[in-house]
């Protein structure tokens, strides 16, 4: 689980300290709050109802292991 946040939060971060140099996500940063914000909700959602394990399996064919 560290893991996972540690993935999660550091590209978040790294937005977070050099967007003030991106002026493309300067002026679309509340639109990609909205979608990250979003995708953690949905994530959070997908770990506690136990339907990442669901869909990990179902892509494990596809990926593999």
């Amino acid at each position: 689980m560290l893991f996972y946040v540690l993935g999660f939060s550091i590209p978040i971060l790294l937005m977070s300290l050099f967007i003030g140099k991106m002026k493309f996500f300067q002026k679309r940063s509340d639109v990609f709050m909205k979608v990250d914000g979003i995708f953690m909700i949905i994530m959070g959602i997908l770990l506690y109802s136990d339907w990442m394990t669901i869909i990990i399996a179902l892509l494990t064919p596809f990926f593999g292991d």
